[in-house]
C-alpha cells in the first residue's frame, strides 16, 4: 500500500530539483522500505503533470527554441528598423516614421525582458543585447536622417 505522505514529499523535493537517487536515500535513511519508495515513485512517475509545470516546461522549450512573443516582436523590430532606413535611403519618404514604429517594437521586448522569469545572468545578457540593437538603430536613424537634410 502507498502511503500518500511518501508520494507527496517525493512530488515536492523533485519540483525543487532533487533527483531521484538522492530522494530514494533520505527516504531509505528515514526507515522506509525499498519497496515502499518504489511503489511510490511508480505513483509520482505515471501521475499526470500539474499545469504549472507543463506551463514551465512549455516555457522552457519556446525559450530554447526561440519561439516566444518577445523574439518574434524583438526580430520584427529589427527589421522593421532595417527597412525603415533602407526606406529613407532610397526613397526619403516615410522612413523616419517606419524606423521609429521597429524602435518602439524593440524597446517593448526591453519592457518585457523585466517581466520574464530566467535568473538575473541571462536577464542582463539580454537587457544588454537589446539596448544595444536599441541605440545602434536610434543612432543610425539620426544619423542618416541628418545627412539627407
Amino acid at each position: 500500500m502507498v502511503n500518500q505522505q511518501i508520494v507527496d514529499y517525493i512530488k515536492k523535493v523533485k519540483s525543487e530539483g532533487y533527483n531521484d537517487d538522492k530522494i530514494k536515500d533520505v527516504l531509505k535513511q528515514q526507515g522506509y522500505s525499498e519497496s515502499l519508495i518504489s511503489e511510490s515513485f511508480k505513483v509520482v512517475d505515471t501521475t499526470v503533470d500539474k499545469p504549472e509545470v507543463l506551463e514551465k516546461n512549455t516555457q522552457s522549450a519556446k525559450d530554447h527554441l526561440g519561439f516566444n512573443k518577445e523574439g518574434l516582436i524583438y526580430f520584427s523590430g529589427i527589421i522593421i528598423c532595417a527597412v525603415g532606413l533602407l526606406l529613407t535611403l532610397m526613397l526619403r519618404v516615410f522612413g523616419l516614421i517606419v524606423n521609429l514604429i521597429g524602435l518602439i517594437m524593440i524597446f517593448t521586448t526591453i519592457v518585457m525582458n523585466f517581466n520574464e522569469k530566467s535568473s538575473i545572468g541571462v536577464k542582463i545578457g539580454g537587457l544588454v543585447m537589446k539596448f544595444i540593437v536599441f541605440g545602434v538603430f536610434l543612432t543610425l536613424t539620426f544619423v542618416v536622417n541628418a545627412l539627407l537634410k
